[in-house]
């Protein structure tokens, strides 16, 4: 019962060179989280630990300054540094290292990496350790919670995704006693997203796409920690103490950084085991350092994973591309090719003029366009195998550069009657010929694909309508929501466009 969420896309792959971590401090973290044995899923980046967190870190801990009585309005601006500070201290005492680059809270982005000297291009400027990264494995090795977690787990209780959100609900819960605390202190208490959304924003959302999934989103937090995760703690005994003590509040929290942070890694880069080529070799991960960098479609720096001789060596290497960097500018990177809706709902932000905006075409949409609602629906089965033979999803995504040819040929499809011999004959046969081979004419010129074409052109006018509807009705003064739904609008009147460029070229 819980949704597939989307992550950080592993996009980049750069320079690769052998691995490294500094003698004597493989592990920032407290000896006493060593764990005696190694999970399947993944390796612990308990093991091997004999370093304590240093405790000589200059900047004073978020404790210390409560107790020293600082006022909030003369130390606010003080504090947020002093924290990074601190982050970066923990980070290099872990065996991290950092080059030429700061953190700074800027205005609007937040946490943000500047370049603090000019930068050359293709220069190292991180290196993250496997053990300070966050996954499944550090959750069931966890000294605190991992007996828990993997009770649950090996009763399908929970997942690999519920189960690090609970590992980081009572790493929040713990606060300065976390051996994890330098790197949580940095991360938001508050999110932008519209899961987050209440009164006039909500409003403007919540008849939209990104509104129904936000919608459908909290409800499915809210069900899991209540009526399977509180439950589920009822029956773990004595080792469920420290879970018992996690609030709705701190998973909540944590399902939010997770889902605006985590990003995809391959498996190797957290376990030792070779993975099996005909499953998934990507987990999902938090990656201190590199979840701090901000998003644009045309970053400046790419990440990779160097070659190690073992797994304690492995690092994650973050290098500027092709073009240096000069001193004091920000430092971006790509969380892939994503659309504004995706941006906003996951992350809380959008970009002007994103060239990845979309509009999902659900199929469903045919049924208002009179005698086709039976079509569609019409030997649906038939039709999902045919488009995946196709490579092309059921739903449609729908972008400005999208081929008129691509979207017509997945439009031809589920209009297709039952009745239509001739249209399923051309269409199977189109599908059985090389990639390379097919000619999209072939289907497109099928007898009644008049009907399907001005199908979609009506659909393609209506969804522009109710858009253009939304707009005058909302009002909206949100930057964010106004460049969502103008993406979306450009979206579908390049489509109308080169719709109606088609109908005329006969």
């Amino acid at each position: 019962g819980v949704m597939a969420w989307p992550s950080r896309a592993c996009v980049s792959r750069g320079v690769t060179v052998a691995g490294h971590t500094r003698a004597g401090q493989r592990h920032p973290f407290q000896a006493n989280y060593a764990i005696r044995k190694r999970c399947a899923i993944a390796s612990s980046p308990w093991v091997g630990s004999g370093v304590t967190l240093p405790r000589a870190i200059s900047a004073p801990s978020p404790a210390r300054i409560r107790r020293q009585g600082y006022s909030t309005a003369d130390t606010l601006a003080s504090v947020q540094p002093l924290a990074l500070q601190r982050f970066q201290a923990w980070f290099e005492a872990g065996g991290g290292t950092l080059s030429h680059i700061a953190f700074q809270r800027l205005p609007v982005y937040e946490t943000s990496v500047l370049a603090q000297t000019d930068i050359p291009a293709a220069a190292e400027i991180a290196r993250i350790p496997v053990h300070m990264c966050i996954h499944s494995g550090t959750a069931y090795h966890c000294p605190h919670v991992g007996e828990a977690l993997q009770a649950l787990k090996k009763r399908s209780v929970i997942d690999d995704r519920v189960a690090v959100c609970l590992f980081l609900a009572n790493e929040l819960r713990l606060q300065d006693a976390s051996a994890w605390e330098p790197y949580l202190s940095i991360l938001p208490t508050t999110f932008t997203t519209p899961l987050q959304y209440s009164g006039e924003q909500w409003e403007a959302v919540r008849a939209t796409q990104i509104g129904r999934v936000a919608a459908f989103t909290q409800k499915e937090i809210e069900y899991t920690y209540r009526n399977v995760i509180q439950t589920a703690f009822k029956t773990l005994g004595s080792i469920g103490a420290s879970l018992r003590l996690v609030t709705a509040e701190h998973y909540t929290r944590a399902h939010m950084l997770w889902w605006s942070r985590a990003f995809e890694v391959p498996s190797s880069f957290v376990t030792d085991v070779a993975p099996d080529t005909e499953q998934d070799v990507h987990v999902e991960a938090l990656v201190p350092v590199l979840d701090l960098f901000n998003h644009t479609n045309s970053p400046s720096v790419r990440w990779s994973f160097p070659a190690a001789a073992a797994l304690k060596d492995h690092c994650l290497q973050i290098c500027t591309r092709e073009n240096p960097v000069q001193r004091g500018q920000q430092l971006w990177n790509s969380y892939g090719r994503v659309s504004n809706g995706q941006l906003l709902l996951q992350y809380g932000f959008t970009l002007a003029d994103n060239e990845f905006d979309s509009v999902i075409l659900n199929p469903r949409g045919f049924g208002t366009e009179g005698a086709l609602s039976d079509h569609v629906q019409e030997n649906a089965n038939d039709k999902v195998k045919l488009l995946q033979t196709l490579q092309l999803d059921p739903m449609f995504t729908l972008q400005r550069s999208t081929p008129l040819a691509e979207v017509l040929l997945w439009t031809r499809i589920w209009c297709l009657a039952s009745t239509d011999t001739e249209g399923w004959s051309t269409a199977k046969a189109f599908a059985e010929q090389p990639p390379g081979e097919r000619d999209v004419k072939m289907v497109l010129s099928a007898a009644n694909d008049e009907q399907s074409v001005a199908a979609l052109g009506r659909w393609l006018q209506k969804l522009s309508a109710e858009l253009q509807h939304e707009e005058e009705a909302g009002d909206l003064h949100d930057t964010d929501l106004r460049m969502y739904k103008e993406g979306q609008w450009q979206v579908l009147q390049t489509a109308v466009k080169n719709l109606q460029d088609y109908e005329q070229q006969g």
